[in-house]
């Protein structure tokens, strides 16, 4: 009797009305202006192309001037002092 019921719960719950949500809308408040993705390759540098991009990145919202920034200019001079 015990699997009887059982079996009625799991059939009622699989095959009952199944009914999604509504996908969730967003709504565009503020569109900052960013830099395109650049790929690093494969030289493990990400966190001088992520933080070159926020200040490229800062530079533009608070100017509205677009620069490029060298990343391994970063690199070239951060590593020796690493070493």
């Amino acid at each position: 009797m015990l699997i009887r019921t059982l079996f009625i719960i799991v059939v009622v719950f699989c095959f009952g009305k199944i009914e999604a949500q509504e996908p969730y809308k967003f709504t565009k408040i503020i569109d900052l202006e960013t830099t395109p993705v650049i790929s690093q390759g494969r030289t493990g540098t990400c966190w001088s192309f992520s933080g070159t991009s926020f200040l490229e990145s800062e530079i533009i919202r608070l100017t509205g001037e677009q620069i490029d920034l060298s990343e391994m200019y970063t690199v070239r001079n951060t590593y020796p002092k690493k070493a």
